[in-house]
């Protein structure tokens, strides 16, 4: 292999090496674990529940709310949570991990 050819790859790789330790650091989960209170933001949250007890584990997330209903979900990136049945609606989720923006239209602030 050619002197300039080597040069080039292995620039590269030290490059490639150098960037992988912050790409992990952005991709690590936040810490959704606790009780939520929702908001009625704009829709009611009669239905859905008022409290949630979240757990988590990697990105797997189970919640129960004050009725009763458990669910499960995933956490699909570093700002966003996917919920199952019973409320199939998918999540942003805050910079501070504290609050969660439902696309059913309600939020989920922790208490």
């Amino acid at each position: 292999m050619p002197r300039k050819a080597l040069l080039t790859l292995t620039i590269c790789m030290l490059g490639a090496i150098a960037v992988a330790p912050s790409a992990r650091a952005q991709d690590k989960l936040p810490d959704l674990a606790g009780t939520y209170r929702c908001d009625p933001y704009p829709v009611s949250c009669a239905n859905s529940g008022q409290t949630f007890m979240v757990t988590e584990s990697g990105k797997t997330v189970m919640v129960k709310n004050d009725k009763g209903d458990i669910g499960q979900g995933t956490l699909t990136s570093n700002i966003t949570v996917s919920l199952g049945a019973p409320w199939n609606t998918i999540g942003i989720i805050s910079a501070d991990a504290r609050t969660i923006e439902w696309s059913a239209g309600t939020r989920w602030r922790k208490q």
